[in-house]
């Protein structure tokens, strides 16, 4: 887990996910966020699904609270480039309403 998995462009953060969000690789991303976050500049969070193939319950979980604390701060979380499958994983764990959706993965 390196920096390139996050960037900051003017009132934007970003954190890109690697092809598995999981119970393995879920908490590599704790640090990312919470500089992503202590950036008073950063307003927005997106998360960036486009290598995503496989997300499961924890890697849910971890966005489910990535959200709540942004709300807390005042910022916005936006899942970016999410593909049909993992629209699928957020619709039957009955959280898609919980997020914000910048666009989906053709």
């Amino acid at each position: 887990m390196g920096e390139q998995h996050i960037a900051i462009d003017g009132d934007t953060g970003r954190i890109s996910l690697p092809n598995r969000f999981d119970i393995l690789s879920s908490g590599k991303f704790r640090v990312p966020f919470v500089r992503l976050l202590a950036n008073a500049q950063a307003r927005k969070l997106v998360v960036d699904f486009s290598r995503l193939d496989y997300i499961d319950s924890m890697g849910i979980g971890t966005l489910i609270s990535w959200e709540r604390t942004c709300r807390d701060k005042g910022k916005a979380l936006i899942l970016d480039k999410c593909n049909a499958k993992v629209v699928k994983a957020f619709r039957q764990t009955g959280v898609e309403r919980m997020f914000v959706f910048a666009r989906t993965a053709a």
